[in-house]
């Protein structure tokens, strides 16, 4: 029998055409192994050409971006979440809740579904019809009424943002402040219309511009000057003495140290002076008749024709009488005239005037119980009229004699 494995002695030995295919020989086992290493290199091509199709496929596999947009998602994040939480108060009820804008009157909705986007357009009151007033929620009564002035309207704001002075007229606070000194005024905080009483002047002013620091912005106010603008010739702060009134003659007597019997109302009563008695004592009736001036070839009494709005008072009629020695009496009393110094009560005609201005003190009532004394002045021209008398109640005239020429 040979040897049946003849290789182990002699490997260059080509055993590949051996019938017997239980035994192989080394250059047949190279060519499988190199057959073997061929396909499977053709295999493997073909499949990296086939995973690198794969794996660039984007309808299969996702893209990095999208990896890092499924990175951000928290583990166990609910898919297709809300698309919105509350809209005007409407809540979303599940993930895929639809939230629906709907046009109404006034209101156009236009959808771009390219774009993605809705547009919503105010239409005014062009494309819509009027709505009534009773239609329109909480509109108030104003929602009626007219813009104006007049009344009924409603009032609105003009151009300059103001309400129409007829509706508001304007209004100005005006203070008034009291300084000493020029440097006061002009360091005030005032507004136009403000007023600054100088006490140092005894002068207010006004501002008439926006600016008190500026002297010139202060207008002076005119005081309306008095109609007394002196008294007996003086100015100022005047003070008085009987000469400055032609007085100077005359005391200032109480009633009780001028007459014995003060008693002068109604008919007045005086006490009765000695028949030879030359003073300037009140001659009473009594006195009168003693010297016998009233005698049969004296010339009667005679009325007065009075002015000024003096009259005799009641019982006491006014008249006048010359006497046959020349002697002119007057008797009665006054009341109700002007007793401003120099108004005239009556006039006497010639032949009952004196030679010369006499002045005569007479005594009048001053309407309250008690008396005063004044004058009665007689003129050469005849004019009878008041001097230093303040009150027109009652004047006796009975006091008044003279000579004449």
């Amino acid at each position: 029998m040979g040897n049946p494995y003849p290789w182990k002695y002699n490997t260059s030995e080509n055993t590949a055409a051996e019938l017997d295919p239980r035994y192989e020989t080394p250059l047949g086992a190279q060519e499988r192994a190199d057959k073997a290493e061929q396909d499977s290199k053709e295999y493997t091509d073909a499949l990296d050409d086939r995973f690198k199709a794969h794996t660039a496929d984007q309808t299969v596999h996702v893209t990095q971006t999208d990896h890092n947009k499924l990175d951000g998602i928290e583990w166990g994040a609910e898919v297709n979440q809300n698309a919105y939480t509350v809209i005007n108060g409407i809540p979303a009820n599940a993930p895929m809740t639809e939230f629906t804008i709907i046009q109404g009157i006034g209101i156009r909705v236009t959808k771009d579904p390219d774009g993605r986007s809705v547009t919503i357009t105010a239409t005014g009151p062009v494309d819509i019809d009027p709505i009534p007033l009773s239609k329109v929620y909480d509109a108030g009564n104003s929602a009626y009424l007219d813009a104006g002035t007049a009344a009924g309207n409603v009032p609105v704001l003009g151009v300059n943002g103001k309400l129409d002075a007829v509706v508001v007229p304007a209004i100005a606070v005006t203070d008034t402040f009291l300084v000493a000194a020029e440097a006061e005024m002009l360091a005030l905080e005032a507004q136009t219309g403000d007023v600054a009483v100088r006490t140092d002047l005894s002068k207010s002013f006004i501002l008439r511009v926006n600016d008190p620091t500026v002297l010139s912005n202060w207008q002076e106010l005119l005081t309306p000057m008095s109609p007394v603008q002196s008294v007996s010739g003086k100015t100022g702060v005047v003070t008085l003495t009987k000469s400055d009134v032609g007085l100077g003659n005359v005391t200032n007597e109480s009633k009780t140290t001028m007459f014995t019997n003060p008693d002068l109302t109604g008919v007045p009563t005086a006490p009765t002076a000695a028949t030879a008695t030359n003073t300037t004592q009140i001659a009473t009736t009594a006195y009168v008749k003693a010297q016998g001036y009233i005698t049969a070839g004296s010339t009667g009494w005679a009325a007065v024709t009075f002015a000024n709005s003096w009259t005799s008072y009641t019982g006491r009629t006014v008249g006048y009488i010359k006497k046959t020695d020349g002697i002119v009496h007057i008797r009665g009393s006054i009341t109700g005239g002007t007793v401003t110094n120099g108004t005239t009560i009556f006039t006497l005609p010639a032949g009952f005037r004196p030679t010369q201005n006499m002045s005569f003190v007479v005594a009048f009532s001053k309407g309250d119980g008690t008396y005063g004394t004044g004058a009665v002045v007689v003129a050469v021209n005849g004019t009878v009229y008041v001097d230093g008398i303040t009150n027109n109640t009652l004047i006796p005239l009975d006091s008044i004699i003279f000579p004449t020429d």
